[in-house]
């Protein structure tokens, strides 16, 4: 993790890479114990952005397909804010000026994306974990209070 997540995480996905941003978030959330936010785009065009602040991550999966246009115009006015952006994409140069892109191999069938995409966010979550001090494998159960309560809860 090169630099920690100054308060929360926000992943957004379209497309097969909606469930990727909902996968990346539950292990930042689980493993790492990171605010996480994951939102399908067109739901966070909606208004839910507003509550992105300065510094704060945006991970957004921008894949060639139908909705690459809109996540272009959304990391672009993402930017505005003074977030960190993070782009995972098959698309060369598909936000410029993000502060980190990760580019997956080009041709893949958008549909299978989620694959490739979901490997970075996985390493990002267990680095992440290991730099807060975090045991990323065992969702804070060495902490009596959250084993009593993961074994209360119901079956």
């Amino acid at each position: 993790a090169e630099r920690l997540p100054a308060s929360q995480v926000f992943l957004i996905g379209n497309g097969p890479n909606v469930a990727t941003a909902l996968e990346g978030g539950l292990k930042l959330q689980e493993s790492a114990q990171v605010p996480a936010h994951a939102w399908q785009l067109e739901e966070a065009m909606h208004g839910p952005w507003s509550i992105i602040n300065p510094g704060d991550w945006v991970i957004l999966l921008a894949m060639r397909g139908p909705g690459l246009a809109k996540a272009q115009g959304l990391a672009e006015a993402l930017q505005h804010i003074g977030v960190n952006l993070w782009v995972i994409t098959d698309e060369p140069d598909a936000v410029p000026g993000a502060r980190r892109v990760t580019r997956l191999p080009a041709g893949i069938p958008e549909l299978f994306t989620p694959l490739f995409a979901i490997l970075p966010l996985y390493q990002f979550t267990y680095l992440t974990a290991l730099a807060l001090g975090k045991r990323p494998d065992c969702m804070r159960l060495a902490d009596d209070r959250y084993l009593r309560a993961r074994l209360a809860l119901p079956r």
